[in-house]
């Protein structure tokens, strides 16, 4: 029974934390994407909710090479690290979320994200656009147990980025049909990096 009551109350998390679809929607990720090049720090600027980051604030990720300490290939690994940090609103506490993204073998813009810390988690997470240098618009979206939920991120490589790099991201996120509603502005303002 207690099994139980744990898996509803992960399935109502889940669902709370994403926005709720019938399906997952059809999207078309970057093309010949450069994974060398989309590596480094990215920092949040709007979200569809997460309850991973719920009331999250200053929220920024590395990406590194997932390499042995010599290694120098990263496409021999296939893999990235992924760090992120944010701040809670409410209680002004600092969290972390890592992991590690495997890429897909067949589309080198899919990854499979593996969180570790602070929950394991296994969720896809693909690039429907960037320019490398400018903005980033990451989506996820997840079927489980007849609950489907999705979640769309919408990253920079500055705190406080340009208008163009923005357009840019919704202009992503609308020729992929997919709704601008839902997303939150992450506040940016009163970090400290």
């Amino acid at each position: 029974m207690i099994i139980f009551i744990a898996v509803v109350c992960f399935l109502v998390i889940s669902t709370q934390a994403q926005v709720p679809v019938k399906k997952c929607p059809d999207v078309t990720v970057v093309e010949d994407f450069n994974l060398t090049a989309y590596l480094g720090d990215w920092y949040e600027q709007a979200r569809y909710p997460s309850s991973l980051e719920d009331r999250g604030i200053c929220v920024y990720t590395n990406y590194a090479p997932n390499k042995l300490e010599g290694d120098t290939d990263l496409e021999d690994d296939n893999s990235v690290k992924s760090h992120t940090e944010f701040i809670n609103s409410d209680t002004n506490e600092k969290s972390i979320l890592d992991g590690v993204a495997t890429q897909d073998p067949d589309n080198a813009a899919k990854f499979i994200l593996n969180l570790t810390n602070p929950i394991d988690l296994s969720v896809p997470f693909w690039i429907l656009g960037t320019d490398y240098t400018g903005f980033s618009v990451g989506f996820s979206c997840s079927e489980q147990n007849n609950v489907t939920g999705m979640s769309l991120f919408i990253q920079t490589r500055s705190p406080d980025p340009i208008q163009v790099d923005l357009d840019a991201a919704i202009k992503v996120i609308k020729d992929n049909n997919l709704p601008t509603a839902y997303l939150t502005q992450t506040e940016q303002d009163v970090c400290d990096y």
